[in-house]
């Protein structure tokens, strides 16, 4: 019971991350960050709690593993990164960002 309970537990980061996707959504930029912040709370508690309780011998039934990386991708790279499209200054960074990567691209190639 208290390994499928750590699932559960886990779940919750996707629910934290939807409410951090919809604030960024609505430009919420504060309201976003503490969603994420009791996200990787939740993340950086329920490994610990799944190894505790021996959710892989207990639960095996259910991939818990798969539901943490979708969350953590959810959390650690698509709400930040769609917060920075979203957000006013994001163009220039976009910008910034792939005048960055040609220009290190264009190291070490030869200049004609």
């Amino acid at each position: 019971m208290r390994a499928m309970a750590v699932h559960l537990f886990t779940a919750t980061g996707a629910v934290f991350a939807m409410l951090a996707m919809l604030a960024a959504v609505d430009g919420k930029w504060s309201l976003m960050f503490l969603w994420l912040v009791v996200a990787f709370v939740v993340d950086g508690i329920d490994g610990p709690l799944a190894r505790r309780y021996h959710v892989k011998r207990y639960a095996a039934q259910f991939d818990g593993v798969l539901l943490d990386l979708i969350i953590d991708y959810l959390t650690y790279v698509f709400i930040p990164a769609f917060a920075l499209f979203k957000s006013a200054n994001a163009r220039y960074i976009m910008t910034s960002a792939l005048l960055i990567k040609l220009k290190s691209d264009d190291i070490g190639s030869p200049t004609w």
